[in-house]
């Protein structure tokens, strides 16, 4: 997913048991898949009713998909009965409600289909459908047939076949393997491969197409490989990753290497190797892009306590953009050396404060710079936040930022926000931002105005060693 296009996706649910036997559930999902400007929308409500002992299952809902400026929206439905312990069937379909706004506009088909689930065994279940999709004077037949094991081959396994009646025969596949193994030692190996072919003839939008394979591509494979090293927090650790892709829209690679040690028992070394390449064919030929991160740092903290937590770190970083959007504006070659420290302290049990101060070093070079000769610049960066407990679940967040380049005016933000924790690991953040500061390295998240935010904090309970505190902050920054 991470060599694929970005996908933006938020899903709310909630459920309501009415009686012993009687479940509703309501649930709205947004996807928006930002390479290929398409957003889809949907609410459904979900009734539970068990009869004869097995649960019948009715959905029904609204959905909505949207392709650049142009939309449509129709109704859809499905009726689930479970026959048998092992055997689901189900009935489904999908309305227009809507006529297209405009030619080209994202529509999708009236369909009515079939399915069938069958376990196998224990781990392995067997799936077919058979779909009737129409859309004006044009129609065709999609009959798909899936299997997929979990706990075999020391992992999981799936495939499948998908066969479409348009005009003349047309087959797809899939077929995957992502194994995992568990060592002793706290070694950990995992891998997974793909290959998909003659993903074709169904429109962008037709639900029988799964993004983000989104326009027809015949053939195309995926694989990725790793290798982990995770004893306890207070030793040495590492991980190495490799993924790489081919297919018609491309071809890319990744790999991705981390790893700490411990110098005693108040300071500990952290390493970060990222590096991204990917080559997508146009129609003026083939675009070279590449995200390159390499990242060297001392953490540091008082051996008697975690109040004090303080980090060292020189990172290089290329970024190759033909489109431009960079440092300066425009395409090209971008290469940054940066140097910071950071700094959090606890002065006490509801408050927190952190710092950072940072230089950059940026040369962008590239034939669309003007003259054809490198541009350079120097920057230094200022960073602090401060968060108070208010009551409870409740903190406060003040985050202002100060970015000064060598020969223009300095640049900066400020944010006062509220967080709220809904659950262990899930809080929601709302303010407002003033300020135009916005920057790839220091401030990707910018622009002035209100902002609110889901996230997954991820906490440990027990920091054995200094390397600990950084390594999700590390991470994040990618």
């Amino acid at each position: 997913p991470r060599l694929s296009a970005g996908l933006t996706e938020l899903r709310l649910a909630g459920d309501l048991r009415v009686a012993a036997k009687t479940r509703l559930g309501l649930t709205h999902e947004r996807q928006r898949f930002d390479g290929y400007e398409v957003e889809r929308q949907s609410t459904r409500l979900r009734a539970e009713q068990t009869v004869g002992g097995r649960p019948l299952v009715a959905e029904g809902g609204v959905s909505t998909d949207a392709h650049g400026d142009r939309s449509s929206s129709s109704a859809v439905g499905k009726v689930t009965m479970s026959v048998s312990p092992r055997m689901d069937l189900w009935l489904e379909g999908t309305r227009a409600l809507s006529e297209p706004d405009g030619p080209g506009a994202a529509v999708r088909p009236d369909q009515v289909g079939a399915g069938l689930s069958y376990r196998v065994m224990e781990g392995v279940r067997l799936e077919g459908v058979r779909r009737w999709v129409g859309r004006g004077d044009s129609s065709y037949a999609l009959t798909t047939f899936n299997v997929r094991g979990d706990g075999l081959l020391g992992g999981s396994v799936w495939g499948g076949v998908e066969r479409a009646d348009l005009g003349r025969a047309s087959h797809s596949a899939v077929l995957g393997w992502s194994p995992r193994l568990t060592m002793a030692g706290a070694w950990r190996l995992d891998g997974s491969y793909e290959r998909r072919f003659g993903l074709d003839r169904t429109s962008l939008l037709d639900p029988v197409r799964a993004l983000p394979f989104a326009t027809p591509e015949r053939d195309r494979w995926a694989a990725s490989a790793g290798v982990q090293y995770l004893p306890s927090d207070s030793a040495a650790r590492f991980s190495v990753r490799a993924e790489t892709h081919d297919g018609s829209l491309g071809r890319g690679y990744r790999f991705d290497l981390a790893g700490d040690a411990p110098l005693g028992r108040g300071a500990a070394l952290l390493t970060r190797h990222d590096w991204l390449q990917d080559d997508v064919p146009t129609p003026r030929g083939s675009q070279l892009t590449r995200r390159d991160r390499s990242l060297v740092a001392l953490a540091m903290r008082p051996v008697s306590n975690d109040a004090l937590n303080v980090l060292a770190k020189v990172e290089w970083r290329r970024t190759l953009s033909p489109l431009g959007g960079g440092l300066l504006g425009v395409a090209g070659d971008q290469r940054r050396l940066i140097g910071a420290t950071d700094a959090v302290w606890e002065p006490g049990a509801h408050t927190d404060l952190f710092a950072r101060y940072a230089v950059r070093w940026a040369t962008v070079g590239g034939d669309t710079v003007a003259g054809g000769e490198p541009l350079a610049t120097l920057a230094h960066y200022t960073g602090l936040r401060a968060e108070q407990d208010v009551r409870g679940p409740l903190r406060a967040r003040l985050d202002g930022r100060m970015l000064l380049a060598e020969g223009g005016e300095p640049r900066w933000n400020l944010a006062p926000s509220l967080l709220l924790g809904v659950m262990r690991n899930l809080e929601v953040e709302a303010g407002y931002r003033f300020g135009s500061l916005r920057d790839p390295d220091f401030a990707a998240a910018g622009g002035q105005g209100f902002f609110a935010t889901f996230g997954i904090r991820f906490t440990e309970e027990l920091l054995g060693g200094a390397a600990g505190f950084w390594r999700r902050r590390l991470a994040d920054e990618r």
